[in-house]
């Protein structure tokens, strides 16, 4: 999470209870890779933040498990890395 300014801002406040619910675009514009999107997405919800992606209609606080996010950012990798 190099030179991510705003997102590290963006946890900061979750952290401080500044922040109850996060919106984004989606899946792709909150992190670049699987494994950063399930760091931030855990450690917003051990915060009971949830987080909405809104192309991907998915609100991690309605999700039973992380399958469908994983699945879905993984997808998302494999295109981006064929253009």
């Amino acid at each position: 999470m190099t030179k991510r300014d705003a997102l590290k801002e963006l946890l900061a406040d979750c952290h401080n209870h500044l922040i109850d619910l996060v919106v984004t675009k989606s899946i792709s514009r909150l992190s670049r890779n699987t494994t950063d999107c399930l760091r931030i997405v855990r450690e917003l919800q051990q915060l009971n933040i949830p987080i909405i992606f809104e192309k991907e209609h998915i609100n991690t606080g309605a999700m039973a498990s992380e399958l469908f996010l994983t699945v879905c950012k993984i997808k998302l990798e494999k295109i981006k890395s064929h253009l």
